[in-house]
């Protein structure tokens, strides 16, 4: 199951992770890139398509959002009651995309998470053969029962 904008889909996964308060989904995060004003419209529905977090369902959301964390459309994921794992750790505006091209670094791969997950560390690595840079997130799930 995903959320298919353009030619590009999103696939989720659910997880039952075992003593986590909830159960889990991870949104694999790769909207249309915003090259042209051809591409705008499908950019921004595939960020505002993106899922809300809910009272039953702990959700992360990791990828490409090909956007910086200024665009009012990541804002909005944002404010549907997330977290940036890497701004939360101070490295916000650590630069993940294009590696091995001569223009500077910009933050467009991130880690959302839902706002009762903890973000406890945060790795950004150089992945030969991409681009882009990886972000490995250390998270902590809230423990109980709903």
């Amino acid at each position: 199951m995903g959320h298919d904008i353009g030619s590009l889909a999103m696939p989720r996964a659910g997880l039952s992770v075992p003593g986590a308060s909830r159960p889990v989904e991870v949104v694999s995060v790769h909207p249309m890139p915003p090259r042209r004003p051809s591409t705008m419209a499908a950019w921004q529905d595939g960020l505002r398509g993106l899922p809300a977090t809910s009272d039953d369902t702990l959700r992360v959301l990791a990828g490409d959002f090909n956007a910086t964390l200024d665009h009012a459309e990541t804002r909005g994921v944002l404010d549907r009651g997330y977290v940036d794992a890497a701004a939360h750790l101070g490295q916000g505006l650590t630069g993940t995309w294009p590696v091995g091209a001569p223009l500077p670094k910009a933050a467009i791969d991130h880690v959302l998470v839902d706002d009762r997950v903890s973000v406890d560390e945060l790795e950004i690595l150089d992945v030969p053969g991409t681009p882009h840079r990886a972000l490995v997130a250390g998270l902590t799930l809230p423990h109980g029962t709903v």
